[in-house]
């Protein structure tokens, strides 16, 4: 399993530097929610130069040639960064492909077969998409001047606690729980919407792409991909 947060100064400009404490509490908050033991986990992560945007992985999968890196190198017009995919690809020679997308990734991701999710950050910003049929979610928050973005929304809720409380601040934070849409929970056994159990985090929708510019946060749905003829 690989487990992905993205960080994103949500300053003006998206120019202030995420604070330390934050990603010290991303690291220690890894090992207390990631429903994984602790010592089977490795980390990697990646930070722009001008440290307002980072990318954080985990891992419990062996290192292996078949096995892809947690984060993999890419570059656009600002820069080099990382990707990272959660879940699985059918065909694993598209993962050049998803290294190699533009600035848009999400209608190369609507091509692309198997289930999973995409995290993309570059000094430019953070980009997040889902496939149609969201197995692998997107979970998203925006407190304390900062974008908290991942596939745990326990782990990108309880991050931006931390960031509201400040570096002295006990661990872990209290979470902050939205109860009213709980009943779907109940009643089902899943959300019916794309509410979490934590007040002010999302889910990203379906064929759905996040992105962060320039400290502000976008999300848009794309069209449903045409189908292909039978081969």
């Amino acid at each position: 399993m690989r487990f992905y947060l993205a960080l994103n100064s949500a300053a003006p400009d998206g120019a202030a530097p995420i604070p330390e404490h934050v990603v010290a509490a991303a690291r220690t908050l890894a090992h207390r929610v990631l429903p994984l033991p602790a010592e089977t986990l490795r980390h990697t992560s990646w930070q722009s130069p001008a440290h307002n945007v980072a990318l954080l992985a985990w891992t419990n999968e062996p290192e292996h040639a078949w096995l892809p890196d947690p984060l993999l190198p890419v570059r656009d017009e600002s820069g080099e960064g990382a990707l990272g995919y959660s879940g699985y690809l059918a065909d694993p020679a598209d993962l050049d492909r998803l290294l190699q997308a533009g600035a848009d990734p999400g209608p190369l991701v609507d091509r692309t077969g198997g289930a999973f999710g995409v995290f993309r950050a570059t000094p430019a910003g953070v980009d997040a998409v889902t496939t149609i049929t969201r197995n692998d979610p997107v979970y998203f928050t925006e407190r304390a001047r900062l974008h908290v973005v991942g596939n745990r929304a326990a782990l990108v809720h309880l991050v931006a606690r931390a960031a509201e409380e400040g570096p002295e601040a006990s661990m872990p934070p209290a979470p902050e729980y939205d109860i009213p849409p709980m009943q779907a929970l109940v009643r089902h056994g899943f959300y019916l919407t794309d509410h979490t159990p934590f007040r002010g985090t999302t889910a990203l929708t379906e064929c759905g792409t996040l992105r962060i510019r320039g400290g502000v946060a976008r999300t848009a749905t794309r069209d449903l991909p045409e189908p292909e003829p039978a081969p």
